[in-house]
């Protein structure tokens, strides 16, 4: 439950706005690249967290 409280929180309008589309890193606009690592970060605390439960 907290995970899902926490993606939601950094996929809300607030944080997501701080990223500006205009700048690039590596090419990418700034805001893809926040929102690719946002997921990433998500999808990897779940999977380490439901394989610690799972023990």
């Amino acid at each position: 439950m907290l995970a899902f409280i926490i993606a939601v929180a950094l996929f809300n309008w607030p944080l997501l706005s701080i990223p500006s589309p205009d700048e690039r890193i590596l090419g990418f606009p700034e805001r893809l690249v926040y929102i690719l690592l946002v997921w990433l970060l998500v999808i990897l605390w779940a999977y380490i967290f439901d394989r610690r439960g799972s023990r």
